[in-house]
């Protein structure tokens, strides 16, 4: 039974596309002109610029570190693209950082607000913005780390069930001292 369905798997599964695809395109093409488009939004504001320096200096830094992220998310797509057998790892090592920079981000942002001589009006709106920033950043990177860990397509198409296990080395005995001439 367990060679039918690693059959099945290979036959139905292996191979990019579906779910993987998508995400292969996303992080190629799209999370770089997301990231272009946040950065150029943020040097445009004039308004951020003369009245919360201090928060605009922290958008930019947010809009840069994501840019970056956007630049490693291609290295992710090509890997994943090319089939590398260590594209599923740095996948998941990539997704676990960018909710890390998420999450930090946010509070970086919600301490600053919170502490800074905001109007009341423009807090509000700010905090609720970090409220839906956290809530539409985590969610993808929760669902598409789930999916690199519980995937038939991603387990059939890099991981092959027929491989044999890599080899053990065999450790040398320990030395053995004399310490009977002493």
């Amino acid at each position: 039974m367990f060679d039918e369905y690693s059959e099945e798997i290979d036959t139905r599964y292996k191979g990019v596309g579906g779910w993987l695809l998508l995400f292969i395109i996303s992080v190629i093409f799209l999370s770089p002109l997301f990231a272009v488009f946040n950065l150029y939004t943020t040097l445009s504001n004039d308004f951020l610029a003369f009245h919360l320096p201090m928060l605009y200096l922290i958008f930019l830094f947010l809009g840069g570190i994501d840019l970056l992220f956007a630049l490693v998310g291609i290295i992710v797509g090509i890997l994943l693209w090319s089939k590398n057998s260590s594209a599923v790892g740095f996948t998941q090592w990539f997704l676990m950082l960018k909710g890390v920079f998420i999450l930090v981000g946010n509070l970086m942002t919600y301490f600053l607000i919170h502490e800074g001589r905001i109007p009341p009006v423009v807090k509000e709106t700010l905090m609720m913005m970090i409220l839906i920033w956290l809530i539409f950043g985590l969610i993808p990177v929760v669902v598409w780390y789930t999916y690199f860990a519980k995937s038939k397509r991603v387990a059939a198409t890099y991981y092959s069930l027929n491989d044999p296990p890599p080899p053990t080395q065999e450790l040398p005995p320990p030395p053995v001292f004399d310490n009977s001439e002493n």
